[in-house]
């Protein structure tokens, strides 16, 4: 009867070390891949800003990394603190989107540069 005890206990032990220690993989995951948000951004930093600069004018805005991960690139375009634009950069496929945020109309830019 102790043997099974022990082995039954031994048995608890490892599989709830094994679970913590996939939990603690996973908070690591998460902390690489949180997003950051930048202000006042250095315009020549994102390649992306070339293309967008051709049909707004970056000076009237204040441009904001809302996220920048390892996949994609969120740019937000304020101005008097209200949400003007929205730029999304897909960095594997290069394709980025444009979204005026005032009107439902199609994406100002929609295409892979």
């Amino acid at each position: 009867m102790k043997k099974a005890v022990v082995v039954f206990t031994s048995l608890t032990l490892i599989f709830l070390l094994g679970c913590s220690a996939i939990e603690d993989k996973s908070s690591e995951k998460q902390i690489i891949e949180e997003t950051t948000y930048e202000e006042n951004i250095d315009i020549d930093k994102y390649e992306e800003l070339n293309n967008i600069k051709e049909i707004i004018n970056l000076e009237d805005y204040n441009i904001n990394v809302e996220s920048d991960n390892k996949g994609t690139r969120i740019i937000l375009f304020e101005k008097n603190e209200k949400k003007i634009y929205k730029s999304i950069f897909v960095k594997e496929k290069r394709h980025l989107k444009l979204i005026d945020l005032q009107s439902n109309e199609k994406p100002l830019i929609n295409e892979t540069i």
